[in-house]
């Protein structure tokens, strides 16, 4: 019965590139991926450093700054090794 019910499965999806070399495709995305995740963590270290400085060391400006600090690291990071694999 198991058998069956995996033969009736929709056969894979193929997309057609375009006539684009999938090394190109994958090159332009990991670029595309390094700016919009470098866009994201300096608009993330914006708001770490606002909520850091404009709260006046209470604990909700201190919470919300060294998260928005760690995701702005986390993103830097993907950034940069988007951009340096090559």
């Amino acid at each position: 019965m198991e058998g069956e019910r995996w033969s009736m499965s929709p056969p894979p999806v193929v997309f057609d590139m375009g006539g684009f070399a999938p090394g190109y495709v994958s090159g332009v995305q990991r670029r595309a991926l390094g700016v919009l995740f470098s866009c994201l963590a300096a608009a993330l270290l914006v708001i770490a450093v606002a909520a850091l400085v404009t709260d006046g060391g209470h604990a909700s400006g201190l919470i919300v700054g060294f998260a928005a600090l760690a995701l702005a690291g986390w993103l830097g990071s993907l950034a940069l090794s988007a951009f340096r694999r090559n």
